[in-house]
């Protein structure tokens, strides 16, 4: 069973909203991985599909993406929110689509955290994606 899991975790990371206590300013309507099952060495788009309430604008803030790997944190990034999405961000509906490289050449688990936050330290969003390479 255990070798079972394992293999399903290789095969298809799993992706969840991470919003402290639930609760987040946006709304995570939808998020998946573009393969479903990564290859190593090949691209992997993150879609992400989200709605900002009614009354809510933000002029900036922080993205904070943080890995563990092999249950060891590595240190955070963090980049201005407005650096990759189009500031204010008004209410409305959003995709967002972004293409990175999925590992090779290591093997173990991970989780990769990324938390959208505005100027005043609000949580916008939390999405984990979690495996074993």
């Amino acid at each position: 069973m255990i070798a079972l899991l394992g293999f399903l975790l290789a095969a298809s990371p799993v992706l969840k909203d991470c919003a402290i206590g639930g609760n987040s300013v946006f709304k995570l309507n939808s998020f998946s991985l573009s393969p479903t099952n990564p290859i190593p060495g090949n691209p992997v788009t993150l879609n992400m599909d989200y709605t900002v309430p009614e009354g809510v604008i933000v002029n900036g803030g922080v993205a904070t993406y943080s890995v563990t790997y092999n249950f060891i944190p590595l240190t955070p990034t963090t980049e201005p929110l407005c650096a990759n999405i189009p500031c204010p961000i008004g209410p409305g509906r959003y995709s967002n689509h972004t293409i990175t490289q999925w590992p090779s050449g290591v093997s173990g688990s991970f989780t990769i955290k990324n938390m959208w936050a505005d100027e005043n330290n609000a949580q916008l969003l939390c999405l984990s994606i979690s495996g074993s390479i």
